[in-house]
């Protein structure tokens, strides 16, 4: 597949008006190297996974998509392994 690389991209909002927020979704939705968006609260209000090829994409990925106008701080942090449960926990059940 290509991928030699994947990493965790934080990434604050300047301001976080519901339409700049869905604007930056759908845009980061569109790119082809994004497996995840994540909107969480906290510091950060996304967390982007990326899979790409190596350095020099994930760089390009960072300035080309990922630094726009709306963008206050973001923060790349590689991914050297994981770890995912595929079954999420039923509460219901009382299990």
């Amino acid at each position: 597949m290509g991928i030699g690389l994947q990493a965790l991209i934080a990434v604050r909002i300047r301001l976080h008006a519901r339409e700049l927020v869905e604007e930056f979704r759908a845009h980061i939705m569109r790119q082809k190297p994004v497996v995840s968006l994540y909107y969480v609260a906290g510091a950060n209000d996304f967390l982007i996974h990326v899979a790409v090829g190596d350095a020099d994409q994930l760089r390009n990925f960072v300035l080309d998509a990922v630094a726009r106008k709306e963008v206050e701080h973001m923060e790349t942090n590689l991914i050297f392994g994981h770890d995912k449960k595929w079954v999420l926990p039923n509460y219901r059940s009382g299990v």
